[in-house]
């Protein structure tokens, strides 16, 4: 397969995963948890994508030399690249919650602490576990619908909470905000429409 080639594929199948999220969200109509790098894949395949679409070759066969201005950019680029894209990694860590609303993930939240016998404090919207004095980072956009919760030193403790979050929500019937759902549908759907006038030009 020729490199224009997987640049066409990769354009149209990015916002096929996008509008899938949403789609499948708005099917089920109930809240979705993520390990937050579950998604990050969309980050690297949007790259590969844009890096697929440069034509011009580092090697000119014809004059058998090494391109070195092309090559200079192209390792520019992949280094302004790169970096937001290891900011990105490091804050897709933890879980994402889809669907939630503010009021319904703390409530479930706090009853999941307290159902694992963990004791915790809240100081200026901060929640500190006693236990390891660890700060449970959560993370709520709830107009959107979308929230986060990390623990970063203590990547077991976070899935058992996790876990726990995840059952306490189904238990207690929590009403679904669709807006982050709605949200991926339509930024998928405008991303496709782009990426197939581009591959039919």
């Amino acid at each position: 397969m020729k490199i224009a080639e997987i640049a066409k594929f990769l354009a149209v199948l990015i916002p096929i995963l996008i509008i899938g999220i949403g789609v499948q969200g708005l099917l089920l109509r109930q809240v979705q948890v993520y390990a937050g790098r579950r998604t990050f894949w969309l980050v690297p395949l949007s790259y590969l994508a844009f890096f697929s679409r440069l034509n011009e070759p580092i090697y000119e066969q014809d004059l058998h030399t090494i391109a070195w201005d092309r090559l200079f950019l192209y390792g520019l680029m992949a280094l302004m690249l790169g970096f937001p894209m290891f900011i990105a990694w490091q804050r897709a860590a933890g879980y994402n919650i889809f669907g939630i609303t503010e009021t319904s993930f703390y409530n479930a939240l706090y009853a999941t602490l307290q159902r694992l016998d963990l004791s915790y404090e809240v100081s200026q919207d901060k929640i500190l576990l006693n236990a390891n004095r660890q700060e449970l980072k959560a993370t709520v956009l709830g107009q959107l619908g979308l929230a986060q919760i990390n623990l970063p030193n203590d990547p077991a403790l976070l899935k058992k909470i996790v876990q726990g979050l995840r059952e306490q929500l189904l238990q207690q019937g929590t009403p679904v905000n669709q807006w982050v759902y709605i949200f991926y549908g339509i930024i998928g759907a405008f991303l496709l429409a782009i990426s197939l006038s581009a591959v039919r030009a």
